[in-house]
């Protein structure tokens, strides 16, 4: 894994908790690049000009919008750039506005073959995001942490130290990188087709997806079930060029109208330009939202795509010998092989339909949930087991707890009531209106 540090005023800050993580037993290398100020650049081995490489990234993006030509960038070759937000030492001459890190994470995403992009220190103040659960949801970068985050081992294994902060819904970044290009790969050749294909989404649950799941595809879709004429755009046949035309998370819209045209292209048309290059630079795009779109809108609620311990809170029974909080604790620990901690039973039930494995869109084990609701052998299991209903799962440290050592709060994911709990009501989760009181 190459990972590319840039911060304009104090880069060891972020080296610093990568030793730490490392030290602790996180399987990471050293940072392979570390771009900074031009006036710190005797100040520290292995520095590299930040605003050469930014001033470079311009370029590329312009040779690309306006002449459709693809220039190499310093960016080229990163599994993981970690960028800080606030790059406002930086002298780009006089005047103008000072950078941040969301100016430049859609041209590094775009014009780049930079893999994954985390920024640092926009919410500084924020650790554990109670809205969404998914950090920070206006980021323009494919992740938003803070720098001592770094330092927790399980960020980048998925296994955290018992009671560890390390919140569920953080990514697993030592898989991170393979997985986006893993999704690039899946998109660049099937951009008509319609995403939901490509996706591996059921049409059975495509009635469940939310108002705010379809718009996010295409602010022009519709849901199915509400009858559009066949002159609408159904949900249901929303490809990747779609959602290029229309969002504007990544690229401007002006910059995408240029981009297009410069390839030969209109971004009005249905039409997908030929050009290898072009179509490169959508996937890309386009394959960094879908995963924002995934641990938000079809992940996020857990009431579609379900995964292994939010499963065990739905189905809250286990036989009475592996009914431990250790066991319970299983599903959010055993990643790689069936029956990733659940009841053998349990997992026997559920439909094949239903499972959602080995996709570069998740990176942990999943399940359909409406198809699972409706399967007679799973409603026979609840049928004849004893619920346990004392232990809630706490999204903070990755495991379960008593329902009166943990605190409750109200997610604003989805449709309706959406009740989760956490092991700590700390200071720094926000927005703390959220915990029940």
């Amino acid at each position: 894994m190459k990972i590319y540090v840039c911060d304009d005023r104090d880069p060891e800050l972020i080296c610093s908790a990568l030793e730490t993580a490392r030290d602790r037993g996180a399987n990471i290398p050293l940072p392979d690049s570390v771009f900074t100020d031009p006036s710190l650049l005797g100040t520290g081995t292995g520095r590299r000009n930040l605003i050469e490489a930014i001033g470079g990234l311009n370029d590329a993006a312009k040779s690309a919008i306006v002449e459709g030509k693809i220039e190499s960038t310093l960016f080229d070759g990163a599994d993981l750039v970690l960028l800080d937000y606030g790059l406002t030492a930086l002298e780009w001459g006089k005047g103008g506005p000072r950078l941040t890190a969301d100016h430049i994470a859609g041209y590094i995403r775009a014009f780049s073959d930079c893999a994954y992009v985390v920024s640092l220190n926009r919410l500084a103040d924020v650790d554990f995001d109670l809205k969404y659960l998914i950090g920070d949801f206006e980021t323009k970068s494919d992740l938003a942490l803070n720098t001592p985050h770094l330092e927790q081992p399980g960020l980048w294994s998925g296994l955290p130290a018992q009671g560890e902060f390390c919140p569920w819904y953080w990514p697993r970044l030592n898989l991170a990188a393979n997985r986006r290009r893993a999704q690039i790969s899946a998109l660049e050749s099937r951009l008509g087709v319609p995403l939901l294909e490509v996706l591996g989404i059921p049409e059975a649950v495509t009635p469940h997806l939310s108002n705010q799941a379809v718009a996010f595809l295409s602010p022009q879709a519709e849901d199915p079930a509400a009858g559009a004429p066949a002159s609408r755009l159904d949900v249901r046949r929303t490809t990747a060029w779609h959602h290029f035309r229309s969002s504007n998370r990544t690229l401007v819209k002006n910059d995408r109208e240029d981009l297009v045209r410069s390839f030969g292209g209109d971004l009005s048309s249905e039409d997908i330009p030929a050009s290898p290059e072009l179509r490169r630079i959508v996937a890309r795009v386009v394959a960094a939202e879908l995963e924002f779109w995934f641990r938000r809108d079809v992940m996020g609620s857990q009431r579609l795509l379900v995964d292994a311990p939010h499963l065990q809170v739905q189905y809250p029974f286990r036989r009475s010998a592996t009914d431990t909080v250790a066991a319970w604790d299983a599903t959010a620990q055993e990643f790689e092989a069936a029956p990733y901690g659940l009841d053998q039973a349990l997992f026997s039930a559920i439909p094949q339909e239903a499972f959602y494995l080995q996709s570069p869109w998740i990176d942990r084990p999943a399940f359909w949930l409406p198809l699972i609701e409706r399967n007679n052998n799973v409603s026979d299991l609840v049928e004849s087991y004893e619920r346990n209903t004392n232990l809630v799962f706490c999204e903070d440290t990755r495991r379960f707890r008593q329902r009166n050592e943990s605190f409750r709060f109200q997610t604003e994911i989805g449709k309706g009531i959406d009740v989760r709990y956490v092991e700590v009501e700390g200071a720094t989760y926000s927005p703390r209106t959220l915990f029940a009181r």
